[in-house]
């Protein structure tokens, strides 16, 4: 029998666990909501629709249980999804985005300060306040986050989502928040996490008038995906709907068919008794003071009190009692049974251990296969090396060579950047010369016109020049016998009056 203990053949048992556990996680959101089979799983509920019974006992036994069961079921999910190789941050779900996804988180009430609550979690910025109603705010309901309670503040803390996460955080609340009996200012939730808003006050005048905090339990987070036309009403209605189901059945199951086991070691099996006992102490348990005007001994009540508590626990004691002999019974009864499940299970033992020697024997020749593929592909990859050292030394070179290139053909670049210069300065002057001798062929053609017009003009004045010449000559002579004659006359003049004077003398 060494050999099955040898053989891993807990890989294959461990499937069907991880295929319940899976079963079991998606059972406990609304089957409607997904779309898949199963529905929500039925919690431990009284009679009265709670899911904690009123007596100490019964509390603190369904918290530890509930609190156990999730701790075994998260421990089964993990073993099983280690156990077929798959690592937890590939299991776990995808983180799904914004405005595409609706969170809603579900708490339920640990001291029936409130009815269940299906709460919608917007996405951050965005927030969901917890807190006591203003008057003119609506009233408290399972859809909102609002709580009839004077321990808390008017906005005593608040939900939101982050990167898929379900978050509470504290708004400097006079009382605080408490996570699992921590005091928090921000914390990440998850399902099974208690959350107290607020603590438990007595009053100085009146020790009956007692005032509760909101102590719940986050029973589940779901992520329903939404499109255009998802109705997030609908969705809370049928959820609120199949809680309501789901209480009735487990109640009925808690009534009907209690565990033998859970009744001896638990108690808490006598609901009617139970609620009789605390429907006397309901008006500070509740924390509202009801004031009847009953004018009662103080003393009576005690009495009365103490001796229902007396009978209560005899009668549980005789419940126990006969719990403890019924479940002694089952217990002979169970072993007592013969082993055939033992039997059938070393049978499917020896058809496991059957099977994996032949996968193992189909292994072992596998390998033998891929370890001449192995082979062949190292000589393969042996000459592809060698071909690649060979590339590399032709690679070197090439880089060598283009090296060289780069740097001759950076001097040509430059050499050809200075001509470039040079040749557009010379570009430049020749535009410049040919502009100058444009315009020095401009200065010639107007100079030789002008040359041309004072030629024509030279030309008349000296044509004019010739003619006034021959004007001068002949006025000169005509100037020269005129002054020839002037002179004979003047001389002719003188004469007479020098004759005249002479005569004028003589006389």
């Amino acid at each position: 029998m060494a050999e099955p203990e040898v053989f891993p053949g807990s890989e294959t048992l461990d499937i069907p666990v991880q295929l319940e556990t899976r079963n079991k996680t998606r059972a406990r959101s609304n089957s409607k909501v997904y779309g898949k089979p199963g529905g929500i799983v039925p919690q431990a509920h009284s009679p009265n629709g709670n899911g904690n019974g009123k007596g100490g006992a019964s509390n603190g036994h369904s918290n530890s249980r509930t609190s156990r069961e999730s701790s075994s079921n998260r421990n089964m999910t993990r073993n099983a999804s280690s156990a077929m190789g798959q690592s937890p941050a590939l299991a776990r779900p995808r983180i799904p985005q914004r405005d595409q996804f609706a969170h809603i988180i579900i708490l339920t009430s640990l001291n029936e300060t409130f009815d269940k609550k299906t709460l919608v979690v917007p996405t951050h910025p965005d927030v969901l306040k917890l807190g006591r109603p203003n008057s003119s705010q609506k009233a408290p309901s399972m859809y909102n986050g609002y709580f009839d309670s004077r321990v808390i503040s008017r906005e005593h803390a608040e939900f939101y989502i982050r990167d898929g996460i379900v978050y509470l955080r504290d708004c400097n609340s006079s009382n605080g928040t408490f996570v699992n009996g921590d005091k928090i200012k921000e914390h990440e939730l998850k399902e099974g996490d208690n959350v107290d808003l607020g603590v438990d006050v007595d009053t100085e005048k009146n020790k009956h008038q007692h005032h509760r905090k909101i102590a719940c339990m986050v029973e589940s987070i779901l992520t329903i995906p939404i499109d255009g036309t998802t109705d997030l009403n609908k969705i809370l209605e049928d959820l609120a709907r199949d809680q309501e189901c789901s209480k009735r059945s487990s109640s009925e199951v808690e009534e009907n068919d209690m565990s033998p086991f859970d009744a001896a070691m638990f108690g808490d099996v006598t609901r009617n008794l139970e609620d009789v006992t605390l429907g006397i102490n309901h008006d500070f348990l509740s924390g509202l003071f009801m004031n009847n005007n009953i004018g009662t001994s103080s003393n009576l009540v005690h009495s009365i009190r103490l001796l229902i508590n007396q009978l209560h626990q005899e009668k549980m004691n005789n419940m126990k009692l006969d719990s403890v002999v019924q479940f002694l019974e089952k217990y002979r009864t169970e072993v007592e049974r013969p082993g055939q499940s033992v039997v059938s299970k070393l049978k499917e033992y020896k058809e496991l251990v059957e099977d994996l020697k032949k996968k193992n024997n189909k292994h072992k020749v596998r390998i033998l296969e891929l370890e001449q593929n192995i082979s062949s592909r190292n000589e393969l990859l042996e000459d592809l090396q060698f071909k690649e050292k060979e590339a590399g030394k032709n690679l070197q070179q090439l880089l060598h060579t283009l090296s060289e290139e780069r740097q001759t053909n950076d001097a040509h670049s430059k050499s050809i950047s200075t001509l470039e210069t040079q040749l557009q300065e010379k570009t430049r002057l020749i535009s410049k010369l040919e502009a100058d001798l444009s315009n020095a062929k401009l200065e010639i053609t107007a100079k030789e016109t002008t040359i041309d017009n004072l030629k024509d003009e030279l030309l008349q004045k000296d044509d004019n020049l010739q003619s006034a010449l021959e004007k001068n000559r002949d006025f000169c002579e005509k100037a020269q016998t005129r002054t020839v004659c002037s002179d004979m006359l003047l001389m002719t003049s003188i004469a007479g009056v020098v004759m005249l004077l002479g005569a004028y003398i003589l006389k």
